[in-house]
């Protein structure tokens, strides 16, 4: 029995030595749970046909290919370690997911999901929002929600290092 057995696209061979159908959408199979080629405009991932890629997944020659990180949502196609996009929990920087901005930046949402640094207010080191600063750099002093180089005529300093009108007496 050495004769070479051929099914039709979309079809394999059996046990039994019969062309079987391959899933739906599936162009080409090992066997009915095994598919290796998909029908346009479906996608491989995972064996299996279907219409996109999941999240943490990119689309590579009609193939679903794993980002590098697992913090990742979706990555650059011809780099999987450059995140486009993270999940929920993580902020964009550069091209990584981190958990939270460096010193001086603070996390904005620019669209649902998709979050960036973008930089405190001028001498600022921490903030809620990039107007909001609620500690300054060291050598400045806090004046309302802004950092200041020194304090105006007829303001004191405070133990907090804060800008605050001189009570008259």
């Amino acid at each position: 029995d050495d004769c070479l057995f051929k099914c039709e696209d979309g079809e394999y061979v059996d046990d039994l030595k019969e062309c079987k159908k391959c899933k739906e959408g599936c162009d080409k199979c090992h066997d009915e749970d095994d598919c290796h080629k998909c029908k346009h405009p479906l996608v491989l991932h995972n064996n299996k046909c279907m219409k996109k890629c999941h999240d943490g997944y990119i689309e590579k020659d009609k193939t679903c290919v794993k980002c590098h990180s697992d913090r990742c949502h979706t990555c650059d196609v011809l780099d999987l370690k450059k995140c486009k996009k993270c999940h929920d929990k993580y902020i964009l920087i550069g091209e990584k997911c981190k958990k939270q901005c460096p010193k001086g930046k603070t996390m904005v949402e620019i669209s649902k999901g998709n979050k960036i640094c973008v930089n405190c207010s001028e001498h600022c080191e921490k903030c809620h929002s990039p107007e909001e600063c609620h500690k300054c750099k060291k050598g400045t002093f806090r004046r309302g929600d802004k950092c200041v180089l020194k304090c105006k005529d007829g303001e004191i300093v405070t133990s907090k290092e804060e800008c605050k009108k001189c009570i008259p007496d």
